[in-house]
């Protein structure tokens, strides 16, 4: 399990653009978190679509795919 879970990590890494999905619900919270993923530099583009609602985030899984959630 552990050696699965880092191989996942190295193949996250090794993309040219990581898409993410950023799910909250208070709005400054949710800027914040969208100014700092903005501001880190990082080795791959980074794709980020923002979720206000449970309800927003569901219906962007059922349209895309995403490397990475965050809640």
């Amino acid at each position: 399990m552990k050696t699965e879970r880092a191989e996942k990590t190295r193949n996250l890494v090794k993309k040219d653009v990581i898409k993410a999905l950023l799910v909250e619900d208070d709005k400054s919270d949710r800027l914040l978190a969208e100014r700092v993923l903005a501001r880190y530099p990082q080795c791959a583009k980074l794709i980020t679509d923002t979720a206000g609602s449970l309800s927003k985030a569901v219906e962007y899984l059922r349209n895309k795919e995403y490397d990475i959630i965050l809640l």
